[in-house]
């Protein structure tokens, strides 16, 4: 058993009307819940949302680059090694706001603390924003990370992102469009390396679209930042090979407004996601007919055909046997069902079925939630894959079970406990906190969480006990 105390300090000062510096020293996370687990059935990384304050407030200044999930900046890479484990910050200094009505900027800079497993690392963003029109802005963003061994940084151990965006669009907000340039510097590398991006939307009441389109080099890195499929894995060799790539994608959507006491309206549509990894290969192309049903007791009905192609450039290893590089074509078709949300139990339901890859696969996810105002909200969410795949690739069945509970003992005292069961990962998490408000910004925590693996025979690797308390001083 490790016993352990440690002392911070967060202060947040006031520099004008629009302007608020946030310092930090020694910060600790413990009461942030922990991550709701996905069953992965991709090639690639999975994006995990943001949880810790000090890293969502005013986030928008430095997150809303790039398209999707290709963002230059992603601030789990602070303070969180990649398997979401964390990793010791020493201070950090934060200043964003508005220098004037149009002109907003975002500095900061934090230095996590060298370990046995890594070296510190120093992280560095500078962003602003200028406002054009009711609806416009151009906005640019820099971003180093600088690896430290102690207080000696490394030379050549560093990464760098620069650039800009443009977004414009029409003061009722029909037409919008987008032009995006990042930049990637590394130590001997001068091709390839960088984002470009565009988008134009469409937004009227009944006919609604999007058209996009980016190109990211096989030498772009984004130290700070997320990008899902440059890094491929070859399971034959253990390598991890960058792969640039083209991305197009478009929707269609028509919406039908019907004279009806029951139905709110109909959303159809069409969407279309194309890969083209540089050299001309077609590597996936996703398409999706959907219709929608909105109900105006806020109860929802959905129907998709969903059409894959993927011509696999490396072996994938999703069981023992990895499944043959090459070209996989398939159908799938799903329902969901969602419940009036205003009931104090409503849920949902959803199921898919179809071919997957060589073979095929059942999915169905059933969500319960129970409301009783204004002292308790529980939720029940069970996640299932059922794949079967032709000899010697062999079978998986997958369960996802996840149960979240709040209770509001009274004004001041609340209690959060979160269940997960993941036989993917072949982990059993459990992460209880109670919290005491006993003052304004002031709070007392107690955080208990327990982790297993090897779900067969429940082998304990992590359990831990936090008590946090914090107390705001207004000077």
């Amino acid at each position: 058993m490790d016993n352990s105390i440690d002392v911070g300090l967060d202060a947040k000062v006031s520099l004008s009307t629009g302007l608020n510096l946030d310092l930090t020293v020694n910060p600790d996370f413990s009461q942030v819940e922990v991550d709701r687990q996905v069953t992965n059935l991709t090639r690639f990384n999975i994006f995990f949302p943001e949880r810790r304050q000090f890293f969502l407030e005013n986030a928008d200044l430095f997150t809303n680059y790039g398209q999707f999930a290709n963002q230059p900046f992603y601030s789990r890479r602070i303070g969180l090694d990649p398997s979401g484990r964390t990793v010791p910050i020493l201070y950090g200094a934060r200043l964003t706001g508005n220098l004037t009505e149009k002109l907003r900027i975002g500095a900061f800079n934090m230095h996590t603390k060298t370990t046995e497993a890594a070296l510190g690392q120093n992280f560095t963003s500078i962003a602003t924003q200028y406002s054009i029109g009711r609806r416009s802005n151009i906005k640019a963003l820099f971003l180093n990370r600088q690896a430290y061994d102690g207080s000696e940084s490394m030379d050549g151990d560093y990464g760098r992102n620069a650039g800009g965006e443009i977004n414009l669009s029409t003061p009722d907000g029909k037409w919008a469009g987008q032009a995006g340039y990042i930049h990637s510097m590394k130590r001997g590398i001068s091709d390839q390396n960088r984002h470009i991006y565009g988008r134009f939307d469409y937004s009227g009441e009944r006919f609604r679209t999007f058209l996009f389109v980016q190109n990211i080099g096989e030498n772009y890195f984004a130290d700070m930042g997320f990008n899902a499929r440059v890094n491929n894995f070859n399971p034959l060799t253990g390598d991890i090979v960058r792969i640039g790539y083209t991305e197009i994608g478009n929707m269609l959507n028509y919406y039908i407004y019907p004279k009806s006491n029951k139905i709110n309206f109909h959303w159809s549509g069409i969407e279309n996601f194309i890969i083209i990894n540089n050299g001309g290969l077609l590597n996936d192309w996703y398409t999706r007919l959907r219709h929608f049903i909105f109900f105006q007791n806020t109860s929802q009905l959905r129907f998709r055909i969903n059409h894959i192609f993927s011509d696999l450039v490396f072996p994938f290893a999703l069981t023992e046997t990895p499944l043959p590089a090459g070209k996989y074509d398939n159908w799938e078709f799903n329902v969901q069902f969602n419940t009036d949300v205003r009931e104090d139990v409503h849920g949902s339901l959803f199921a898919v079925y179809g071919g997957f890859y060589n073979g095929n696969k059942f999915t169905y996810n059933a969500d319960v939630n129970f409301r009783a105002q204004p002292w308790a909200n529980v939720t029940v969410g069970l996640e299932q894959n059922v794949i079967r795949l032709p000899e010697p690739y062999g079978n998986l069945d997958l369960t996802l079970l996840q149960a979240r509970a709040e209770i509001n003992f009274s004004t001041s005292l609340f209690w959060t406990t979160f269940f997960q069961y993941n036989t993917q990962a072949k982990r059993m998490n459990i992460n209880s906190r109670l919290q005491w408000r006993y003052a304004p910004m002031s709070d007392v925590f107690l955080v208990y969480t327990d982790n297993y693996q090897d779900l067969d025979r429940f082998k304990p690797i992590e359990r831990t006990v936090v008590l946090k308390v914090n107390y705001w001083l207004g000077l």
